[in-house]
């Protein structure tokens, strides 16, 4: 006779955009506390070696800490779908199917995302105002940024539902709700007709 078991189902939806904003920020203090220091380590190895000057130093030290924050995102998404800022928010980045992205899509996510910052904090530069958190603001609650979108990909909250026993005869294992799957409950639901059903799925590149 085979023991009763439990399995935790873990649902998903879209994560806000303030949340998003401070897992970034979250990740941003690690660049500055652990990867600027290594950063720094790693130039001040190889001044020793080659024994170059305080500007060749500096321009080393900076393009170093550059390509470690972009590979710690890169990584990051890549092996776990989520950074340490969004793993301690409940966040995670999933395609349209509930899976990890890609190598290629997370080098792509990436570049825009840091494209995406440069030009809002040149424009909150220029303006000397408040205006890069005004646009965040305008985006919606749940609106998805142009990386996402780039991409085909989305950042969504876990949430942890009830233990669903499974018994010898029964086997159950954790859904993955999609954006897809979600749809489709929604078309069968009545609540969606069929052509918003195919015009939504183009949408988000089903």
């Amino acid at each position: 006779m085979t023991t009763p078991s439990a399995k935790q189902v873990t649902d998903y939806e879209l994560a806000t955009s303030y949340r998003r904003v401070a897992a970034r920020l979250i990740d941003l203090g690690v660049g500055f506390f652990v990867l600027l220091m290594i950063s720094g380590m790693i130039a001040e190895l190889i001044r020793m070696l080659f024994k170059l000057d305080q500007d060749t130093f500096t321009t080393l030290f900076m393009v170093i800490w550059f390509l470690l924050l972009v590979v710690y995102d890169i990584v990051m998404h890549r092996l776990l779908g989520k950074t340490l800022g969004k793993m301690l928010l409940g966040l995670k980045v999933v395609d349209v199917k509930g899976d990890k992205l890609s190598w290629g899509m997370c080098i792509l996510r990436v570049v825009l995302v840091y494209i995406f910052a440069i030009g809002i904090a040149f424009l909150t530069a220029v303006t000397a105002s408040i205006f890069g958190w005004i646009f965040i603001g305008s985006l919606g609650r749940y609106r998805r940024f142009p990386h996402d979108s780039a991409t085909r990909s989305f950042v969504v909250r876990e949430i942890k539902g009830q233990l669903v026993k499974a018994t010898a005869s029964t086997s159950v294992s954790p859904g993955k709700p999609t954006p897809l799957s979600d749809l489709e409950r929604l078309f069968e639901q009545g609540i969606i007709t069929k052509e918003e059903l195919e015009r939504k799925k183009k949408e988000i590149g089903a």
